[in-house]
Protein backbone atom coordinates (compact mmCIF):
# COMPACT_ATOMS: atom_id res chain seq x y z
CA UNK A 1 0.00 0.00 0.00
CA UNK A 2 2.39 3.07 -1.28
CA UNK A 3 -0.25 5.05 -0.61
CA UNK A 4 0.43 5.99 2.97
CA UNK A 5 -2.70 3.98 4.09
CA UNK A 6 -2.20 1.14 6.41
CA UNK A 7 -4.43 -2.01 7.40
CA UNK A 8 -6.14 -2.20 11.05
CA UNK A 9 -4.98 -5.51 12.02
CA UNK A 10 -6.97 -4.61 15.12
CA UNK A 11 -10.52 -5.75 13.11
CA UNK A 12 -12.05 -9.23 13.30
CA UNK A 13 -12.01 -12.03 10.60
CA UNK A 14 -12.61 -10.87 7.15
CA UNK A 15 -12.59 -6.93 8.04
CA UNK A 16 -10.68 -4.22 6.81
CA UNK A 17 -10.35 -1.03 7.68
CA UNK A 18 -7.88 1.31 5.79
CA UNK A 19 -6.94 4.69 7.42
CA UNK A 20 -4.35 7.62 5.92
CA UNK A 21 -1.40 8.43 7.94
CA UNK A 22 -0.57 12.13 6.80
CA UNK A 23 1.07 15.23 8.37
CA UNK A 24 -1.36 18.34 8.00
CA UNK A 25 -1.40 21.98 9.69
CA UNK A 26 -1.26 25.95 8.56
CA UNK A 27 1.59 28.15 9.43
CA UNK A 28 0.95 31.87 10.20
CA UNK A 29 3.43 34.71 9.82
CA UNK A 30 1.91 38.14 11.23
CA UNK A 31 3.39 41.27 10.51
CA UNK A 32 3.06 45.18 10.83
CA UNK A 33 0.76 45.83 7.58
CA UNK A 34 -0.51 41.78 7.13
CA UNK A 35 -0.23 38.53 7.38
CA UNK A 36 0.58 35.07 5.19
CA UNK A 37 -0.87 32.06 5.68
CA UNK A 38 0.08 28.67 4.56
CA UNK A 39 -1.66 24.81 4.57
CA UNK A 40 0.21 21.74 4.19
CA UNK A 41 -0.58 18.22 4.16
CA UNK A 42 2.13 15.32 3.79
CA UNK A 43 1.71 11.60 3.74
CA UNK A 44 3.54 10.02 6.34
CA UNK A 45 6.58 9.97 4.08
CA UNK A 46 6.98 13.61 4.51
CA UNK A 47 7.66 14.64 8.15
CA UNK A 48 7.73 17.75 9.94
CA UNK A 49 11.40 18.13 8.87
CA UNK A 50 9.31 19.15 5.38
CA UNK A 51 7.23 21.77 7.03
CA UNK A 52 10.53 23.25 7.81
CA UNK A 53 11.70 23.18 4.05
CA UNK A 54 8.65 24.60 2.88
CA UNK A 55 9.24 27.63 5.94
CA UNK A 56 12.60 28.28 4.83
CA UNK A 57 12.27 28.44 1.29
CA UNK A 58 9.93 31.42 1.91
CA UNK A 59 10.79 35.22 2.08
CA UNK A 60 9.59 38.17 2.76
CA UNK A 61 10.23 42.04 1.75
CA UNK A 62 9.02 45.17 2.92
CA UNK A 63 7.89 46.74 -0.05
CA UNK A 64 10.63 49.65 -0.14
CA UNK A 65 12.69 46.87 -0.73
CA UNK A 66 10.94 44.97 -3.44
CA UNK A 67 10.60 47.64 -4.96
CA UNK A 68 14.58 48.42 -4.89
CA UNK A 69 14.95 45.11 -6.09
CA UNK A 70 12.94 45.11 -8.98
CA UNK A 71 14.18 48.87 -10.18
CA UNK A 72 17.89 47.19 -9.86
CA UNK A 73 17.46 44.39 -11.64
CA UNK A 74 14.60 45.47 -14.49
CA UNK A 75 14.93 49.09 -14.64
CA UNK A 76 11.01 49.05 -14.08
CA UNK A 77 9.17 50.76 -11.12
CA UNK A 78 6.33 48.64 -9.54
Amino acid sequence: MGTGAFADQGLGPGEDRLASARYSGSRYYVFDGGCVGYRFSFSEDGSAALTNDVSLALGFYERAQLDERVKKATGLEL
